[in-house]
């Protein structure tokens, strides 16, 4: 299990984004293999089993309704491509039922063909909030690499009012991973 900060958020990922899970995570984005969400999801679930994010447990804290899970949605362009939000997906075999409290909107460049600065560019005004979940939020997200999709997500939510108290992801890049709270 990996642990880092995001915009001052703790951000957990149960395995490096590496080897392959690489390749289990492109064949569930380009190849339609919907079937490997079952074992992301588990990663996923094991990842939020051992968080410290909310004392007493992030599992059971979801389950009494006490934390508000929020999937980073895919784009537009993503989903009509796929059918599917693979972030969705992940968390619904993870067992969790994900408010909809974010939309995609903005440029939607693909951010695994930019650098860092040009990620925090893409990222600004990348969504917008369709409710705002009266009690504290985590988000969840496949993979993290320089933290600028989870850093919008939280800013728009904040900007609207919410908690948002953490992340959890199911895979980080290990290259990128900084003690820089900025991620």
């Amino acid at each position: 299990m990996r642990h880092r900060t995001v915009a001052g958020l703790a951000v957990v990922s149960a395995m490096d984004y590496a080897g392959p899970v690489v390749g289990v995570m492109r064949s569930l984005k380009a190849d339609g293999r919907t079937g490997l969400a079952r074992p992301l999801g588990a990663a996923l679930r094991g990842a939020m089993g051992l968080t410290d994010i909310v004392p007493g447990g992030l599992v059971p804290a979801i389950a009494a309704a006490a934390v508000i899970p929020v999937a980073i949605p895919s784009s537009s362009a993503a989903f009509r491509r796929r059918g599917y939000s693979v972030v969705e997906l992940i968390a619904r075999r993870a067992g969790l039922h994900c408010l909809p409290a974010l939309r995609s909107v903005g440029s939607g460049l693909d951010q695994r063909a930019l650098g860092r600065a040009a990620r925090e560019r893409n990222s600004q005004g990348m969504f917008t909030v369709r409710s705002v979940p009266e009690r504290p939020v985590v988000l969840i997200d496949d993979v993290v690499t320089t933290g600028a999709t989870l850093r919008a997500a939280a800013e728009a939510l904040q900007a609207a009012g919410a908690t948002v108290i953490g992340a959890v992801t199911v895979a980080s890049t290990p290259l990128l991973w900084s003690p820089d709270a900025r991620g």
